[in-house]
């Protein structure tokens, strides 16, 4: 399944909207049992903090579909960069929709199962909420200072918590074609808009939307909304 070539975005835009659109194209093409092992996976992996691997994966279905056809569906699944797999462990799955992570993460998420997941980066903890419909408790650090932030979402996508209130952040940009774990590296949360473009002056200024304390609760949470909407059609059936 390494070998699965991803489809990329048809008609890129610009860098920020890339990602919504790239997720727009794929909500209205999956399979029923797509968004079913989806939504399987959604759960397992923010209720119990990790996920099955493919094997344990295809048992969980194969009583009500052929073995051939669960196969191909994940194959649609990784070709649409809605599951990653390990290149290490092939049957391992380390990411999903929603950028909800097998691994430990610079975002640990906690919803009221009181159990420990991450994220892959601040877009995703700007989404996973509204997506879950579930208020989310987030933890992370400033990618500039490395200080603690903390942040609780309701299921709305209203921010109900945030320490400090000062918090910036900056979406990553994305050409329609590169891994999208990759670009999340470059998600990142900061404690105020200094550190934000300290950052982006440390990092040659990427690609993307720098979303200042004036602006993330407005600008970024819309954009959030309408990427968790997106999410939420793909993997709850």
């Amino acid at each position: 399944m390494h070998n699965i070539q991803p489809i990329n975005l048809a008609d890129p835009v610009t860098p920020e909207m890339n990602l919504y659109l790239y997720f727009k194209q794929v909500a209205g093409t999956l399979s029923p049992l797509s968004v079913q092992m989806l939504e399987f996976l959604v759960s397992s992996g923010t209720s119990r903090g990790w996920f099955p691997n493919t094997v344990q994966l295809t048992e969980r279905f194969v009583d009500e579909h052929p073995a051939e056809t669960i196969s191909a569906t994940l194959s649609e699944l990784i070709q649409h960069r809605l599951l990653y797999l390990d290149p290490e462990q092939p049957d391992r799955i380390v990411s999903i929709v929603g950028g909800i992570s097998q691994n430990k993460t610079a975002f640990r998420a906690m919803t009221d199962s009181n159990v420990a997941f991450y994220l892959l980066g601040a877009l995703d903890a700007l989404t996973v909420a509204p997506m879950l419909q579930k208020e989310v408790s987030i933890r992370t650090t400033c990618g500039q200072t490395g200080e603690t932030i903390e942040l609780t979402v309701n299921d709305e996508g209203t921010w109900v918590g945030c320490n400090p209130s000062t918090v910036a952040g900056f979406l990553p940009g994305w050409d329609g074609s590169e891994c999208i774990p990759t670009i999340m590296n470059r998600s990142r949360l900061f404690l105020h808009s200094t550190a934000l473009n300290e950052w982006q002056s440390a990092n040659n200024d990427p690609d993307g939307l720098p979303l200042t304390q004036d602006t993330i609760r407005g600008v970024g949470m819309e954009m959030a909304l309408a990427l968790s909407e997106l999410y939420a059609r793909i993997s709850i059936s």
